[in-house]
């Protein structure tokens, strides 16, 4: 899924509230904001797996922290 940060809150907002696993890999787009729509909408979310998203930083992370669910969070940055 390589969409921006608008389509994926537009996506999250219609279909994240069910949604207990999520991956996203080579998404040049994705940053602190598509996270933080994440975050706001897949409050099921267990599991989160984010590969070759170059975008994202460090503190760009911080949203997820507000998943209570969330488990596990792989990161691939390679």
């Amino acid at each position: 899924m390589n969409e921006t940060n608008a389509t994926l809150a537009t996506l999250m907002q219609k279909r994240g509230e069910g949604l207990t696993e999520l991956q996203i890999s080579g998404n040049s787009q994705l940053n602190a904001d598509g996270l933080a729509s994440i975050a706001a909408h897949c409050t099921k979310l267990i599991s989160l797996r984010l590969e070759d998203c170059d975008q994202l930083t460090p503190s760009g992370l911080a949203p997820l922290s507000r998943i209570e669910s969330l488990q596990t969070l792989s990161l691939n940055f390679g």
